[in-house]
């Protein structure tokens, strides 16, 4: 499992507990050194840890608290920045469930019929958000039958709501400590993130798009002149959209950013929302240039598993 898995959220919390050498920890199944570097290159890239190489005070450290992984927590941090937090840690919750769409095999046409309803031209994304608003609308006594009409995931869409919860819970005390951090060296770090303030906000369905590349710039991708393969910004790596995808079967946007990478035949991109390529722009350096502490000659992206990394979370589903 570690050897295949995405370490970023491993490496953040081995800095978080004081190991700073994580090429030389002495992992059971050791992972290639390759895989550590990309790991502390994304985080570098994401601010949860400075060019030397040591966790970044506070931003670090609270997103080592988060039991999401690290794209996710520097999202919902710097959602107050958008005025979209209520909806971020909505997608948050989300994406840490399985199967949110059913597809009975003797009701396929119909489940088909029933999804389109929630389709948004922003993408996967947004869709699940407007599963979730659909649901939490109708009364609890309802729910199972909103779930079974619409063919969503019953107990998905539970679980969904006790992650969010626990979101939100842990979500309104970092804030509250980043900003009295920014206020307290105001002069000192004019450069790093903007007031991060209270929950809610009333960002437009742009500024949570936004918020989504402020966590997954690094995850960005660009349609190829065949209509078809994807290209990711980062290391020139084509992929393609998830059959589960609202794109899949629509007009693909030239520009996106995705959740995580699954391998089958080809290499697919899951969770994927159109943006504009302009809200790159201001993330671009961390993620072209490289941080002092390395000194390996490649860090080529490559997808080294034929499993899909899953969406394993170390939240619990029970309130």
């Amino acid at each position: 499992e570690i050897q295949r898995s995405n370490l970023q959220a491993v490496v953040l919390q081995l800095k978080a507990i004081g190991i700073d050498n994580v090429l030389r920890f002495d992992f059971i199944s050791p992972p290639a050194a390759e895989t550590l570097v990309r790991a502390m290159e994304d985080l570098v890239s994401l601010g949860a840890v400075d060019e030397g190489g040591q966790l970044t005070v506070p931003l670090g450290m609270e997103m080592s608290d988060f039991p999401v992984e690290p794209k996710l927590a520097k999202m919902l941090i710097m959602s107050p920045r958008f005025g979209c937090t209520d909806d971020a840690v909505t997608i948050a919750a989300m994406l840490q469930v399985q199967n949110v769409f059913v597809s009975p095999p003797r009701d396929q046409a119909k489940a088909m019929a029933a999804h389109t309803r929630f389709w948004v031209h922003e993408g996967d994304h947004i869709t699940l958000l407007n599963v979730f608003k659909a649901y939490m609308a109708r009364p609890e006594n309802v729910r199972s039958t909103f779930c079974r009409d619409n063919f969503v995931n019953h107990r998905a869409l539970q679980r969904a709501v006790a992650i969010r919860k626990q979101l939100l819970k842990m979500l309104q005390p970092k804030l509250k400590r980043l900003e009295a951090h920014r206020r307290g060296d105001a002069a000192k770090r004019e450069a790093e993130d903007p007031a991060l303030v209270a929950l809610g906000g009333r960002g437009t369905v742009d500024d949570l798009r936004r918020c989504l590349v402020s966590g997954f710039f690094a995850n960005a991708a660009r349609l190829q002149p065949d209509g078809q393969r994807y290209r990711s910004v980062r290391d020139t790596h084509d992929l393609f959209i998830h059959p589960s995808s609202v794109f899949f079967k629509e007009r693909a946007p030239e520009w996106v950013v995705f959740h995580e990478v699954v391998l089958t035949q080809r290499e697919y991109m899951r969770d994927v929302t159109a943006i504009d390529p302009a809200w790159l722009w201001s993330w671009r350096q961390t993620f072209t240039s490289r941080p002092r502490w390395c000194n390996c000659r490649t860090t080529s992206y490559a997808v080294r598993s034929g499993k899909p990394s899953g969406r394993a979370s170390r939240l619990s589903g029970n309130g």
